[in-house]
């Protein structure tokens, strides 16, 4: 029986979590840039068909 195997989304533990990780990586790769990450939103995927 073959397990199945998470989705990277699902691995990191969701929007929330994916949210945080991409803020934290724009403050240590530019932390001069001008731009609001504050604000910087990540979506659920959709499947598609």
């Amino acid at each position: 029986m073959a397990s199945k195997v998470p989705t990277l989304y699902e691995w990191l533990g969701g929007a929330e979590r994916l949210n945080a990780l991409i803020v934290r990586f724009y403050q240590k790769v530019s932390p001069t840039a001008s731009w609001n990450l504050s604000s910087a939103t990540c979506r659920k995927p959709t499947s598609s068909a």
